[in-house]
């Protein structure tokens, strides 16, 4: 199995663009400009991950970006978490858990980037 097929197992993704999957736009806004600007910056490094990747960038080019993730999806979670907490958010619990299980998987797919070399 190539070092690709291992990061993001055996489906096949070559077909795909991002533009057929999940982008950033104005139905997924919350209408807070601090928060909206965080998501789409997010969204635009996990473009960047997905075409790098899928435009046959290796484990040493796509490392940096997972790890630049790594660094700023807890960071803006913590942010956004707060927000909720100070409006009185009713599914905060429910939204903290789903942070929780992403930061999780993200923590999966940055342990196997850095298993290769």
């Amino acid at each position: 199995m190539s070092s690709r097929n291992a990061l993001f197992g055996r489906l096949q993704t070559q077909h795909l663009a991002v533009n057929n999957l999940i982008q950033w736009g104005d139905h997924l806004s919350v209408e807070d400009p601090a928060i909206d600007a965080q998501h789409k910056a997010i969204f635009d490094l996990g473009a960047s991950v997905y075409e790098s990747w899928r435009g046959g960038g290796g484990v040493d080019v796509l490392r940096p970006a997972v790890d630049k993730l790594a660094h700023l999806l807890p960071a803006h979670f913590a942010f956004e978490e707060r927000m909720l907490a100070d409006i009185g958010y009713e599914d905060l619990d429910q939204h903290a858990a789903e942070h929780r299980g992403m930061l999780e998987e993200l923590a999966i797919m940055r342990e196997r980037f850095h298993s290769f070399n």
